[in-house]
């Protein structure tokens, strides 16, 4: 596209400024942006328009920080040029976490603020890592975006009880479309105690937990489209249990619409398994 001018022509403009947020717009299709940063925006309108397409959805830690990093060069006047963006705060809508490196990853968690966030991503997530952020500071992000519709968990580490626990601390009433891909909450690596960790105990107390909690309104969110890839312990009746089969667990499926379950090359679990699961909503 040739580079394009648009002005702000007062009272007396020619065109709408309907039309001109369209032609924002259309520019903005282009998944880099290259037909968009090639307008000329006099208008603070139209400036704002722009914006709100460019900083729609944003990926943690930057590329550049990242290569940065690796070169042994400072990155941080990337955080400080971010955090000082007031459109972050309203214009992403979507947001993509990638764990490593997490030394890269805090600075960024840590000076910049989410409050309209319709879409999370987080991948490779392990607690016990070097420098790995808190489960604390993740269910600060989703505390503060009550409004997320779609969440994607990826490569995840972590013990089952602490797993559901960030769940639940998260409050996402409003979530509707839910991912977990890649969830290993076996305990210390094993692959031998899916079938007994989390045991029915510790599963009920958490539970109860739920089921005492001082917050009247605790989230349960009716889900419209679920999809579980390679959960280790997903064949064990007391994990599914605090996933969706009891009237207190974090998932509601009574509303799914879809159901997408990817069996796994091991640990081994028998198929009629999976039709249990279909069933549980």
């Amino acid at each position: 596209m040739s580079l394009i001018s648009i002005r702000n022509m007062g009272l007396k403009r020619e065109l709408p400024l309907e039309l001109l947020y369209n032609v924002v717009d259309i520019c903005a299709q282009s998944g880099s942006f290259k037909d968009l940063k090639a307008l000329s925006l006099v208008s603070r309108a139209l400036n704002r328009q722009a914006r709100k397409h460019i900083w729609a959805f944003v990926k943690l830690p930057m590329e550049k920080a990242v290569g940065l990093d690796k070169e042994g060069k400072d990155f941080l006047y990337l955080v400080d040029a971010l955090s000082t963006l007031p459109d972050i705060t309203s214009y992403t809508k979507s947001l993509h976490i990638a764990s490593y490196p997490p030394e890269v990853l805090i600075p960024f968690l840590d000076n910049l603020e989410f409050r309209a966030l319709r879409g999370l991503s987080i991948t490779g997530y392990n607690p016990r890592a070097h420098y790995a952020p808190s489960s604390t500071s993740l269910v600060e992000l989703m505390n503060t975006n009550r409004n997320i519709h779609t969440l994607k968990l990826r490569n995840f580490r972590m013990n089952p009880i602490a797993f559901f626990d960030l769940l639940s601390q998260a409050e996402l009433h409003n979530l509707r479309h839910c991912t977990l891909d890649i969830i290993n909450t076996t305990i210390d690596d094993g692959w031998d105690d899916y079938l007994t960790h989390p045991s029915p105990d510790v599963v009920e107390g958490f539970l109860n937990k739920r089921r005492t909690s001082e917050t009247s309104n605790v989230a349960r969110p009716s889900l419209k489209s679920l999809s579980l890839t390679r959960i280790t312990n997903l064949p064990n009746p007391a994990f599914c249990n605090a996933l969706f089969r009891d009237t207190h667990s974090l998932f509601d499926l009574s509303s799914l619409q879809r159901l997408t379950i990817t069996i796994s090359s091991y640990p081994p679990v028998p198929l009629q398994f999976y039709e249990e699961v279909g069933n549980a909503q």
